[in-house]
């Protein structure tokens, strides 16, 4: 790669880099944005076009008080991103590729602060009071926010915060959907309730917290036509790895209606291919199901595995397709590849007010359920809905459009039964 070339360009070549290894859309779209942003400062700078890390190193200090040799630096994971960014641009002008970097988010609970004991207690109650695994790791997520807000804030435990500091971070939260804070804030509720029971507050800051109305229902799924379905499915290249990978997501999504965070989870062990079964613990209700494991489910999943799949020492089934492979971090990076193939198959649906990802295929199956008289409580066993409350929206769906989408999928069974 030229030493000496642009911004603008090295931003191109990380871009069609990521396009090549097949990264998430989400993922291009935040690098894409950080890239805008630093290409923004260097113009707002008067400084030159080229790359040099000098450069880097400035906006990255400038815009996030980042040194790459302080110890204390106190990160937010947007920053952390916009660092990875820098480091991407600097890998490819010298060797003309960057590493992949892949940063879960860690358990650890130094962004805690002085409060780190106690929100790891806090987080140890909501795994032993029966909560599943993604409503702790909401929890985690709602309380770290607020956290990292703190920080910036220069709030030092909770005895500092006060109603205006908690207007400030709902304020701050503006980009966010109705529903997605409403979430966050009950988990602080939940959070700032303990800490106060518990007596490490002393002001019970629940009480503080602004109200957020939850607009349920708002986004109806659009709706999948067969020939849609047919047309997703066929337009598929499965002559390589991550065909044969997203063709196998996306048929247990139409033809089974299971959850991407199930399918991102799901372990070889769950295979049993000699009953034609998938067995697994649902990820957001923690309930053991069985699914058939239908015969073109079956046989995607076999050239997946057998030709696609890399070979590396991990339990999942399903990897990313990278120059180094890796298991999914979460439901959302199995979630983007609806968006990328159905770009590539050339449909396109309206997305206002609308949900167009991968649950938009899971109502189609349901609408599909009700269509053909299916009980409302064994749709609540196929779609692993807790009750029937979830369920029941399902039924008000208009007939003709239930008649649009009918593709054939056996029944699904408790593991208990």
């Amino acid at each position: 790669m030229d030493h000496k070339a642009t911004i603008s360009e090295l931003c191109e070549g990380v871009i069609a880099e990521m396009v090549n290894r097949r990264y998430a859309l989400g993922t291009i779209r935040r690098v894409k944005y950080n890239c805008n942003r630093f290409i923004r400062y260097v113009q707002k700078q008067g400084l030159p076009p080229e790359f040099t890390e000098s450069v880097g190193a400035a906006y990255l200090k400038d815009t996030f008080g980042y040194d790459e040799n302080s110890e204390t630096w106190q990160f937010t994971q947007y920053a952390l991103g916009n660092v990875n960014t820098i480091s991407k641009l600097g890998e490819y002008r010298l060797h003309g590729t960057f590493h992949s970097t892949i940063q879960p988010w860690t358990v650890s609970y130094e962004w805690a602060s002085g409060d780190k004991d106690y929100v790891e207690m806090f987080i140890d109650n909501e795994s032993n009071s029966g909560k599943s695994n993604t409503t702790v790791a909401a929890r985690r997520h709602a309380v770290r926010y607020f956290y990292e807000f703190m920080n910036v804030r220069g709030l030092i435990g909770l005895d500092s915060v006060n109603g205006e500091a908690l207007s400030d971070f709902v304020r701050s939260r503006v980009s966010d959907s109705n529903n997605y804070l409403y979430n966050l804030l009950t988990g602080l509720k939940q959070y700032f309730r303990f800490m106060y029971q518990q007596g490490h507050c002393a002001e019970n800051l629940e009480q503080l917290v602004p109200i957020v109305q939850r607009r349920k229902n708002v986004n109806v799924p659009a709706l999948w036509s067969e020939d849609e379905l047919m047309q997703l499915l066929t337009s598929i290249d499965r002559s390589n790895p991550a065909g044969k990978r997203d063709f196998a997501i996306l048929l247990m999504v139409v033809q089974l209606g299971i959850r991407v965070s199930d399918i991102a989870a799901l372990k070889l062990s769950s295979l049993d291919f000699d009953r034609k079964t998938i067995a697994f613990a649902q990820q957001k209700t923690e309930k053991s199901v069985v699914y058939p494991m239908l015969d073109d489910v079956g046989w995607a999943l076999i050239d997946w595995i057998r030709h696609g799949r890399a070979k590396i020492e991990s339990p999942f089934i399903f990897l990313t397709c990278h120059s180094m492979p890796a298991e999914f971090a979460n439901g959302a990076a199995v979630g983007s590849i609806l968006h990328r193939r159905m770009k590539l198959s050339g449909i396109r649906k309206d997305a206002r007010n609308t949900t167009t990802g991968m649950h938009s295929l899971r109502h189609a199956m349901a609408r599909r359920l009700v269509e053909n008289d299916t009980g409302l409580y064994d749709i609540v066993s196929i779609m692993g809905h807790k009750n029937t409350n979830a369920t029941s929206k399902y039924a008000r769906t208009d007939i003709k459009g239930l008649r649009e989408c009918a593709l054939s999928v056996g029944g699904v069974s408790d593991a208990d039964n």
